[in-house]
C-alpha cells in the first residue's frame, strides 16, 4: 500500500509518501517525500536553457564532443544549449515531478527529507522513528538507550553487536493504523 499526499503553498510544494509493505515477518514502513518549487512552463524552459548554457560554458570540450557526435558545429554555449533543448525537449536537465495546468513542479529534494516533511506535514513527526523499521542497526535494548552506539559495540543485555545486521522492529498497531488511514 502506497499513499501520496501533496500540499502546496504559493510557489512551493511537498509530497509525502507513506508505504506500508506487509512481508511474512511483519509490516515494514517507509516515510519519504519530495519537495520543490512551482513555476510556469515558460520559466522552467528558461531555467533549463540557462542550465545548459552554464554547463557548456563550464565545459567547452562538451560542445565539441556533442558536435562530433551529431555532425554539427556549435559556435557558442547558447547555440549548443538550444540544440539540446530542441533535441531532448525544452525541460531536459530539470527534475520535474509533474506538470499540471501549465504549472511545472520542479523537484529540489527527495527521499528521507525529514526537515521538509515535518515543515509541511507536522503530524507525521511522531511516526518518523518507525521509518524503515525493517532496517534497524540496533537491538531493542540499544534502541531504547538514550545514547549513541558505535558499530560493533555489544549490548550488555542480549549480546547483539550494534550494526552487525539489519534487524526488524515490530510496528505498534497504532502506527499501522495511522499508515493505512492517514490522508493528510
Amino acid at each position: 500500500m502506497v499513499r501520496k499526499i501533496l500540499r502546496s503553498n504559493g510557489n512551493e510544494w511537498c509530497e509525502l509518501q507513506i508505504e506500508l509493505r506487509d512481508p511474512d515477518f511483519g509490516p515494514e514502513l517507509s516515510i519519504c517525500g519530495s519537495y520543490g518549487s512551482i513555476m510556469t512552463r515558460k520559466t522552467a524552459e528558461k531555467m533549463a536553457l540557462e542550465y545548459w548554457v552554464s554547463y557548456f560554458e563550464d565545459s567547452p570540450e562538451e560542445i565539441y564532443d556533442m558536435g562530433e557526435r551529431f555532425g554539427k558545429h556549435f559556435c557558442s554555449a547558447k547555440q549548443a544549449a538550444k540544440f539540446v533543448a530542441n533535441t531532448d525537449g525544452p525541460l531536459h536537465g530539470l527534475d520535474i515531478e509533474r506538470e499540471v495546468d501549465g504549472k511545472v513542479y520542479l523537484t529540489e529534494g527527495c527521499g528521507q527529507c525529514r526537515g521538509e516533511l515535518v515543515k509541511w506535514f507536522p503530524e507525521v513527526e511522531p511516526y518518523l522513528k518507525f521509518h524503515l523499521n525493517d532496517m534497524q542497526p540496533g537491538c531493542e535494548h540499544q534502541r531504547q538507550a538514550l545514547r549513541g552506539w558505535e558499530v560493533g559495540e555489544v549490548c550488555g543485555e542480549c549480546g547483539y553487536a550494534y550494526g552487525s545486521e539489519w534487524l526488524h522492529m515490530d510496528l505498534p498497531d497504532s502506527v499501522v493504523e495511522w499508515a493505512e488511514t492517514f490522508n493528510g
